[in-house]
């Protein structure tokens, strides 16, 4: 084997090992987030029911009511705030006795429910928008950025390497 064909492998060897690195390191495509836009409207209403007890009077009207007794003994009178009673005797020696109530109106106080109702009308409105934000590089995209200029400063070496070492040879 002759030292050209022996060259000529050892040159293919560096140039399969750039292509697979070039493979593995370059640049992914970028990803973009899609902008979304929702617009959405809701309407619910709440009724709240209070109930509070007050106190009120009322007025309660006692029905006239009338009684008789007739009774053997001597006299009777009998009266309270609702009715009056009157006794007499008759001629043939026994007790008459009436009772009546009065008419009236008898304050009476009692807890009256009184009852609020309000309704809260909420009107929602939801704009919900996505929007395109960059976001950082992973480390990989990192690694991968910075070894394509390192990649092709050694690959410029590599093609530049006998003009560089003449050039070198001359200044020392």
């Amino acid at each position: 084997m002759s030292r050209n064909e022996k060259l000529g492998n050892c040159r293919k060897i560096p140039l399969i090992i750039l292509v697979v690195f070039l493979f593995c390191c370059s640049c992914g495509a970028g990803r973009h987030l899609p902008v979304q836009t929702e617009n959405r409207d809701s309407v619910r209403v709440e009724v709240r029911e209070v109930t509070r007890y007050i106190r009120d009077t009322v007025f309660l009207e006692i029905p006239t009511q009338s009684a008789e007794n007739t009774t053997r003994d001597t006299s009777s009178h009998l009266e309270t705030d609702y009715a009056e009673s009157d006794a007499r005797i008759d001629p043939d020696g026994t007790l008459h006795h009436s009772l009546k109530n009065k008419p009236q109106k008898q304050p009476v106080p009692v807890d009256v429910p009184q009852t609020q109702k309000d309704s809260i009308v909420y009107r929602d409105r939801y704009i919900s928008e996505t929007i395109k934000v960059p976001r950082e590089l992973t480390s990989w995209q990192k690694w991968q950025m910075r070894s394509f200029w390192i990649l092709l400063s050694g690959l410029a070496i590599f093609v530049l390497r006998k003009p560089l070492l003449t050039l070198i040879r001359r200044f020392i």
